[in-house]
């Protein structure tokens, strides 16, 4: 039996997480997680990625909390500054969930789909920001690799005071490392 988007959403609009964040809306899904926009009590508007469960084992989830405490360090202007990671209980499952910056604009996919032709400045400027954003993460002890650069990873944030149309944010570090890793394990441990 099929379920219905609604049926099938992870958390509700008003629910209340740890006693911290209260959902306002759903903003979409992928493969691994669902995404909400959500007001932290004292810090304001965040987005809150929630894992699917069972979309990552045990040592997953492990991993999962673990790079996210050492993706908290990195602040550029380049990637999403994520706040906390953390597990709740919702109806009666254990959920798995990043809180991150806010975002308001679109994917650089939305914008190619959007768009027949992005201009050589914008495709350049994007690039360049794209590559700064990488390059601090590189730099970090140990280093930080994407390994999932793709324009649905790359946000274009609106709310920026400089003159250029975009602000070019990276996304989704920790679950493009996490589920990596979990499909080479799979596939080493049935090469064995």
């Amino acid at each position: 039996m099929m379920m219905s988007r609604d049926e099938s959403k992870l958390l509700s609009p008003g629910e209340i997480i740890k006693d911290t964040y209260v959902v306002d809306r759903f903003l979409g899904s992928g493969a691994f997680a669902e995404v909400y926009r959500v007001t932290h009590k004292y810090l304001g508007m965040q987005a809150m990625k929630v894992l699917i469960p069972h979309a990552v084992k045990d040592e997953g989830l492990k991993l999962f909390l673990s790079e996210a405490t050492i993706l908290t360090n990195i602040t550029h202007p380049n990637v999403v500054r994520i706040f906390d990671a953390n597990s709740f209980k919702s109806k009666q499952q254990e959920l798995f969930f990043i809180a991150m910056e806010f975002v308001s604009g679109e994917t650089l996919f939305q914008l190619i789909k959007r768009k027949i032709r992005i201009s050589l400045p914008l495709a350049l400027s994007i690039q360049r920001e794209i590559c700064a954003g990488l390059s601090v993460a590189h730099k970090q002890q140990p280093a930080i690799i994407h390994r999932d650069v793709k324009p649905q990873n790359i946000l274009l944030s609106y709310d920026n005071n400089i003159a250029q149309a975009y602000s070019v944010m990276l996304t989704l570090f920790i679950l493009a490392i996490v589920l990596i890793r979990n499909h080479f394990e799979r596939r080493n441990r049935t090469n064995d």
